[in-house]
C-alpha cells in the first residue's frame, strides 16, 4: 500500500513538474522567430507608474450624466516612479470626458504614457489609474477566501485556475497569433489544463481519471457542435466584433481567423465543463464510500439525478453569463435602430447564441458521460481493492 502510494505521489510530481516546465517554456520562448506583425511602431512610447505632485489647474465641473465624475481639464504635476524615467518631475494636461475620465488629486497614484520619438520633444498623457494594488488586493483576498474555506484543497484549486490562466496567456494566444491551428491550439489548451488542474486538486487518482476524461470529451462536443452549428449559421471568426482588426494580423502571420470561433468556444466552455464533470464525480465517489455494493447502473442512476440540478444552475451561469457580457452590445443595437428581423439575422446573435447553445449542450452531456465513466473506473477500483 506504501508503494502504490509513494508511486502515485511520484507520477503527480512528474506530471506537475512537466506542466511547470511547459509553461516556463511557453512564457521564455521567442514567438516572434517564428513570424511577427505589429499594426503600430510602439518603440518610442512607454507606460509608466507615477504620483502626482501637485495639481497646477483644475477646470472641472460636474458631470450631469453620471454623479460623482467630473468634466473638464487639469494640469497636473507629475512625478515618475519607475523604470528609466523613474525620479523625473513632468507637467501633463489630463482631459476629464465621459469615455476617458481619470480624475487626479494630490498623491494619486497614475499611469503616463510617455512617447519619447528622436529627436522630437516628448509627449506624455495620463492613460489610466494605477490599479495594479488593487487587482493584486483582490488577487489576494480571493485565494484568501480560497483557503479559508477549501483549506488545502482551495489553494490547490487557486494554482490549477493561475496555471490555467498563465497557459492561456502564454501558449494558447501567442500560438494562435503566430498561425498554429485552433483545433491543435485548443484541444492542447484543454488536455494540459485539465490535467494539471485535477492533479493539483486530487493527485493521480481514479477520481482525477474520471474528471479529466469526462472534462475532455464533454469540452470535445461542445468544439464538435460548434463547428456543425457555425457552418449552418455561415458564422466563423471573421463574422467577430473585432475581426477588423484581425484581418491584417491573419494575412501577417498566418493565424486563422476563420477558425478562430473554434478556440474562443472550447476555452470558454472548458471551465463550466470541468465543474460539472469534477462536482460530479466527487459527489459519485461519495455514494459509492457510504454504498460500497452500489452497482454500475445505480451509480448512474444517481449520477444522473444528481447531474439534473447541476445541469439546470449551470446552464442560467452560461446563457446569463453570455447575455450578460454583450449587454452594452444589445443597448448600441437599440440605439441603431435595429429592428427583429435586423437583430434575428445578425452575425452578433448568431455568435453568441451558437456559443451559449453549444457550451449549455456540453455541460448537459458531461452528465451521462461523467456518471458512466465513474460506473466503470470507480466502481472497478472498488472491486479490485476488495
Amino acid at each position: 500500500m506504501e508503494k502504490i502510494k509513494a508511486k502515485k505521489i511520484l507520477t503527480a510530481a512528474l506530471i506537475l513538474a512537466a506542466g511547470v516546465i511547459f509553461l516556463i517554456w511557453s512564457a521564455l520562448f521567442d514567438w516572434d522567430k517564428i513570424n511577427t506583425y505589429q499594426a503600430y511602431d510602439v518603440g518610442s512610447i512607454v507606460y509608466t507608474k507615477g504620483t502626482v505632485t501637485k495639481v497646477l489647474d483644475n477646470e472641472v465641473g460636474k458631470d450631469p450624466l453620471a454623479p460623482g465624475r467630473m468634466l473638464g481639464t487639469q494640469r497636473l504635476k507629475v512625478r515618475l516612479t519607475e523604470g528609466r524615467y523613474k525620479g523625473d518631475e513632468i507637467e501633463v494636461d489630463n482631459i476629464l470626458s465621459q469615455l476617458h475620465n481619470v480624475y487626479a488629486a494630490e498623491g494619486s497614484r497614475i499611469i503616463v504614457c510617455v512617447d519619447r520619438p528622436e529627436n522630437v520633444e516628448p509627449y506624455y498623457t495620463v492613460y489610466n489609474y494605477d490599479r495594479e494594488p488593487i487587482l493584486a488586493a483582490m488577487v489576494i483576498l480571493f485565494a484568501l477566501v480560497m483557503f479559508l474555506v477549501g483549506k488545502k484543497k482551495g489553494i490547490r484549486a487557486f494554482l490549477g485556475l493561475a496555471y490555467t490562466l498563465g497557459l492561456v496567456l502564454f501558449f494558447t494566444i501567442p500560438a494562435l497569433y503566430h498561425g498554429f491551428s485552433p483545433y491543435i491550439v485548443s484541444i492542447a489548451t484543454i488536455l494540459v489544463s485539465t490535467v494539471m488542474s485535477l492533479v493539483l486538486l486530487n493527485g493521480v487518482s481514479k477520481r482525477s481519471a474520471c474528471g479529466m476524461i469526462a472534462t475532455t470529451l464533454g469540452t470535445l462536443s461542445v468544439g464538435l457542435l460548434m463547428i456543425i452549428f457555425g457552418r449552418l449559421l455561415h458564422v466563423s471568426g471573421f463574422n467577430t466584433t473585432d475581426a477588423d482588426s484581425l484581418v491584417l494580423v491573419n494575412q501577417a502571420t498566418g493565424m486563422s481567423l476563420y477558425r478562430l470561433l473554434f478556440a474562443i468556444v472550447l476555452i470558454s466552455a472548458l471551465g463550466a465543463v470541468m465543474d460539472v464533470a469534477v462536482s460530479l464525480t466527487a459527489s459519485l465517489d461519495e455514494l459509492i464510500a457510504v454504498d460500497p455494493e452500489m452497482g454500475p447502473a445505480s451509480l448512474i442512476k444517481s449520477g444522473m439525478n444528481i447531474g439534473k440540478d447541476m445541469i439546470g444552475t449551470m446552464s442560467n451561469t452560461l446563457i446569463l453569463a453570455f447575455a450578460g457580457s454583450g449587454m452594452t452590445m444589445l443597448l448600441s443595437l437599440i440605439s441603431f435602430g435595429y429592428s427583429l428581423r435586423q437583430f434575428f439575422s445578425s452575425d452578433y446573435l448568431a455568435i453568441e447564441m451558437a456559443q451559449g447553445i453549444c457550451s449549455t449542450i456540453g455541460v448537459i452531456i458531461s452528465v451521462p458521460i461523467t456518471s458512466a465513466i465513474c460506473a466503470w473506473l470507480l466502481i472497478r477500483q472498488k472491486r479490485e481493492n476488495e
